[in-house]
């Protein structure tokens, strides 16, 4: 049940990722019950969430009796909802104590938002960070990271960020993070 499971399974699939086969993986790996659902969220304030099933006191979970991923119903083009849906899957790896299942837990997350390089971060926010580098790692396999290092060392900017979104089909916000010299270091901090 580890996300380094997950990690190798994508590292064979063919671009673009799709998500349901994602979906299948972590289902297997973490026998998490997982259904998407679109609601009204504002993606103003939040394009989607996670809500384990052992979160007994969220309306979505007591309908559906499963773990929700809910997804905004507007406002996500095609990249940023399959992006922010593989991202709320990655929860299903994180600890206990990572998990965001109370009002309390999301307030404290909030507050470390808020506050950013001047606390500790709260395990719930370890666990978004890993979800968003898990994320990363799933829909932009090591293979073609590498290539896409290699094509821009020779094009330049010329490999615009916009077209590596469009090539991943991820959001063109997140393609500089493919280029850090610390991506690989904060992806295999998720391996455990």
């Amino acid at each position: 049940m580890t996300y380094r499971q997950l990690y190798d399974y994508c590292q064979g699939l063919p671009l673009h990722i799709r998500r349901g086969p994602v979906r299948r993986k972590v289902i297997e790996l973490t026998g998490a019950p997982i259904t998407v659902v679109r609601t009204t969220l504002d993606v103003r304030l939040c394009r989607g969430m996670y809500l384990s099933v052992e979160n007994t006191t969220a309306r979505l979970v007591q309908q559906t009796g499963k773990t929700v991923v809910a997804l905004a119903r507007e406002g996500n083009n095609y990249c940023w909802e399959r992006f922010i849906e593989v991202k709320e899957y990655m929860h299903a790896f994180d600890s206990v104590t990572e998990a965001t299942d109370s009002g309390n837990d999301f307030d404290v997350q909030l507050r470390d938002l808020t506050t950013a390089g001047t606390v500790e971060p709260c395990d719930q926010m370890i666990g978004e960070i890993k979800a968003f580098w898990r994320a990363m790692g799933v829909l932009c396999p090591e293979h073609v990271r590498q290539e896409l290092i290699a094509e821009r060392a020779v094009r330049g900017q010329e490999l615009s960020d916009y077209a590596i979104a469009f090539r991943l089909k991820i959001p063109e916000l997140y393609v500089p993070n493919l280029f850090e010299p610390w991506y690989f270091e904060n992806l295999a901090k998720t391996f455990d």
